[in-house]
C-alpha cells in the first residue's frame, strides 16, 4: 500500500471515465507528433509517464490488485486503462521499452505498431538484450508491425523482436515537412549541447574542441559565408549559447533559438550547408538532399563497428563527407566535398551511405498507407 501512496504523489488527476477510441497512441512523451497523421481517425493519446492518473482507472487497478502479479502497479494501471479504451491498434515511437512491447501478451488481438523515433546504437541493443536476459525472456517479443528509418533498423529491431512486417518509412518527423527552394548559403552548425546527470554531456575533447571551431571560423571567413548554430535544447540555451560564446566567439556565429519539436526542421529547410559531429537530424538532412559534413573526434576512444545498423563514421572514420581528423587541410579538403560535390556524386553519397539509416518519404505516404490499411 506505501508503493501505492508513493504513487499518488506525482500526477495529475483525471476524473472522467477513458471513452472507447480504435486507436491509442501510446507515450505521447515520443509519439504526440503523430497528430499529423491520425486526425482523421478515431484516436487518443495514452500517457505512460504517470503525467497524470484517471481516478476511475486507479480505483479499478486497487480493486484487481493481485491481477498480474509480476507486474509493477503503474503497469498494471495501464493495462487496465487500455481495456477500457477497448481499442483495435496501439502505435507507439517508443520502441525500447520492454513492458510496451510485451502488450502483445496481454492483449493477443491488438495490432501493434511500433515507430524508431531516434537513432539505434550498440550500446543501446545491448542494453536491451541484458534486460530481455534479466527477464528471463526466453522469446522475442511480438509486434505486428516495426517501422524503421531505413533497412539496417531491421538488423537492430530483429534481434529482440520477431514482427509480422518491417517497413521502411523513414523518420517521421522529418517526412512532415515539404522541400522548398533555398538560395541561403550560410553554414549551419547543429548543436549536440545536451546535459546527462546535471552536467554537460562531453562528445568530444578539449583539445578538438578547439581545434575544429577555430578551423570552423575560419573556414567560413575565408568562404565569405556566416556561421549559424542551431540549437538543440529548448529547455537549457542559455547555457548553451554561452558555450558556443566560448568556443566560437560572440559576434563570430547567428545562434537560431529552438522553440519547440519542429523548428529545427522548419529552420533547416532555408539552407543547404550543415556541419555536425554524429546529429540525427544530420542524416535526416542528408536524405533530403542537403549537403552535410560530420566532424567528430570521439569515435577515437571506440573500436571500430562494422554491424549492420552502425553509422557509416562508426565503420570507417574517414570518408567522403566525414572525418575525424586532426589535420586543417584535410578538414577543409572534408568541407569542400560536402558543400560543393556535383549532384550526382551527392546522390551516390547518400545512396550507399544514408539511405541504410534513414530515407526521406515526402508527406509520410508510407505510413499513412499501413495505418489506412488496418485500420
Amino acid at each position: 500500500m506505501s508503493k501505492i501512496l508513493k504513487f499518488l504523489l506525482h500526477f495529475k488527476l483525471r476524473i472522467m471515465i477513458p471513452s472507447e477510441k480504435k486507436i491509442i497512441v501510446f507515450d505521447p512523451a515520443t509519439s504526440f507528433h503523430l497528430y499529423k497523421i491520425l486526425s482523421q481517425y478515431e484516436y487518443t493519446f495514452l500517457k505512460a509517464r504517470k503525467e497524470e492518473i484517471n481516478l476511475y482507472v486507479l480505483l479499478l487497478t486497487i480493486l484487481r490488485f493481485w491481477d498480474y502479479q509480476n507486474l509493477t502497479f503503474y503497469q498494471k494501471y495501464l493495462i487496465n486503462q487500455i481495456k477500457i479504451i477497448n481499442p483495435k491498434i496501439i502505435i507507439t515511437c517508443t520502441s525500447h521499452n520492454s513492458f510496451l512491447l510485451s502488450l502483445k501478451k496481454f492483449f493477443p488481438n491488438l495490432k501493434i505498431v511500433v515507430i524508431q523515433h531516434a537513432s539505434l546504437s550498440e550500446i543501446t541493443l545491448n542494453e536491451i538484450l541484458a534486460k530481455c536476459k534479466k527477464d528471463n525472456l526466453s522469446r522475442k517479443y511480438k509486434i505486428d508491425y516495426v517501422c524503421t528509418f531505413g533497412a539496417s533498423g531491421r538488423d537492430f529491431y530483429s534481434k529482440f523482436v520477431d514482427a509480422k512486417e518491417y517497413i521502411i518509412t523513414g523518420s517521421i518527423k522529418n517526412n512532415y515537412f515539404k522541400e522548398k527552394k533555398v538560395i541561403n548559403d550560410k553554414v549551419v552548425f547543429i548543436s549536440q549541447f545536451r546535459f546527462r546527470n546535471g552536467k554537460m554531456r562531453q562528445i568530444i575533447t578539449k583539445k578538438y574542441e578547439k581545434f575544429l571551431f577555430k578551423n570552423l571560423r575560419h573556414y567560413c571567413e575565408n568562404m565569405k559565408k556566416k556561421l549559424y548554430v542551431l540549437s538543440c535544447n529548448q529547455t537549457r540555451q542559455n547555457e548553451e549559447k554561452s558555450y558556443f560564446d566560448r568556443v566560437i566567439g560572440k559576434g563570430n556565429y547567428k545562434f537560431l533559438h529552438k522553440l519547440d519539436w519542429s523548428s529545427s526542421y522548419k529552420y533547416a529547410l532555408n539552407y543547404k550547408f550543415f556541419i555536425t559531429h554524429s546529429s540525427t537530424l544530420g542524416w535526416e538532412l542528408m536524405a533530403r538532399g542537403k549537403r552535410t559534413a560530420f566532424l567528430f573526434e570521439f569515435h577515437r576512444r571506440v573500436k571500430k563497428n562494422k554491424s549492420p545498423y552502425s553509422t557509416f563514421y562508426a565503420k570507417n572514420y574517414n570518408g567522403p563527407f566525414w572525418t575525424n581528423t586532426y589535420n586543417s587541410k584535410k578538414l577543409k579538403k572534408i568541407l569542400d566535398n560536402s558543400f560543393y560535390c556535383n549532384q550526382l556524386e551527392l546522390e551516390k553519397n547518400k545512396k550507399k551511405f544514408i539511405n541504410p539509416l534513414v530515407i526521406y518519404n515526402k508527406d509520410n505516404l508510407i505510413l499513412k498507407n499501413l495505418i489506412k490499411k488496418i485500420y
